[in-house]
């Protein structure tokens, strides 16, 4: 008597499921038999959130001659999927600070800055480890490089005030620029 009991609540579990069953969004048809036979398919494909930077170039200060600031900047290519993205600077200073080094105990402190545009006049200052966000590129290609194509610009400038105060030597750091899609 027990297994007959269970035996009809799997084939009515069975029977509820079945009738509850959601069909596929996407789902393949066979055609008919006939003088010609149609079948379909969905093809699917997912681009995911992906980006890219290229064009990037060494950014050389060159000799302080003793008044004024130093500073270059340099266009680069951002390339997106989402058409915004934001980045994130970091320098290869004490707590990725942006600080370049003379090797001995010299050091000499940079800002950087940067904006959506080539080669704009008007960059936002940016702090190590936080993301400038709500950036946006119109790069239609992964690789720019070629230059007409350029969408930002990074900049540095050490100031007068910290020129003023180095020792002389030859300073060099690394700055690492990380691009995120929005």
């Amino acid at each position: 008597m027990g297994i007959m009991r269970t035996a009809a609540t799997v084939a009515l579990s069975t029977a509820m499921l079945a009738g509850t069953a959601i069909a596929p969004a996407f789902a393949a048809t066979n055609g008919s038999v006939g003088a010609s036979s149609t079948g379909t398919a969905t093809v699917t494909a997912f681009v995911g959130s992906l980006v890219r930077v290229t064009a990037v170039d060494d950014l050389a200060l060159g000799t302080w001659t003793g008044t004024g600031a130093l500073e270059t900047s340099d266009s680069v290519c951002i390339w997106t999927t989402t058409g915004g993205y934001n980045v994130t600077a970091t320098g290869s200073g004490v707590g990725g600070g942006f600080s370049l080094s003379n090797g001995a105990s010299g050091t000499l402190d940079y800002a950087v800055k940067w904006d959506d545009a080539p080669t704009s006049s008007t960059l936002a200052a940016m702090t190590s480890g936080t993301a400038l966000t709500g950036q946006v590129s119109g790069a239609n290609t992964t690789d720019c490089n070629a230059g007409s194509s350029l969408t930002a610009t990074v900049g540095v400038e050490i100031t007068e005030t910290d020129l003023t105060a180095a020792d002389s030597g030859s300073y060099t750091g690394v700055l690492t620029l990380l691009i995120a899609p929005e």
